[in-house]
Order: C-alpha cells, then structure tokens, then sequence
C-alpha cells in the first residue's frame, strides 16, 4: 500500500507501492460475493482474463445492497 496521496505507483514509488485507497464507498462480506453471487464459480468457469461476466458480478455486489439483484448489503459499522 502507497503511504501517501502523492507517492508513485510501481517500482518508482520505493518500496514497490502499488495500490492506495482513494475512497471507500462500501465495504461487504466476502462470503456474499463469493459464494452467494457465485463469483467464486464464474471465476473457475470462465478460466482465463479478462473474466467478463466475474467483472459484472464484483461490479454488481458493490452497485446494489439487494442480494435478488446481485448486489451484497454493506457491513461498514
């Protein structure tokens, strides 16, 4: 993880920096998405990137609270 806002991704950044949080819109658990949206089996079908259809259920879980329409309720406190 980046220590700060202006620290470069990659290699450049030392100490190989290469993700930071930019906001955090929601935050959900990980057995909704895995095994109640079937991320987990669409990722073992599909088999190889760019995995279209386990994007669409990792952007679905996040879009939605309603789990009838793929999404997964946020269990921030």
């Amino acid at each position: 993880m980046c220590t700060n806002k202006t620290q470069p991704l990659g290699p450049e950044g030392g100490n190989n920096c290469t993700w930071r949080i930019v906001e955090k819109l929601k935050t959900i658990n990980g057995t909704c998405l895995l095994e109640e949206q079937g991320m987990l089996n669409s990722c073992i079908a599909e088999g190889d990137f760019p995995f279209p259809k386990t994007q669409q259920i990792l952007y679905n879980a996040f879009a939605s609270s309603t789990t009838s329409q793929g999404g997964c309720p946020d269990i921030s406190p």
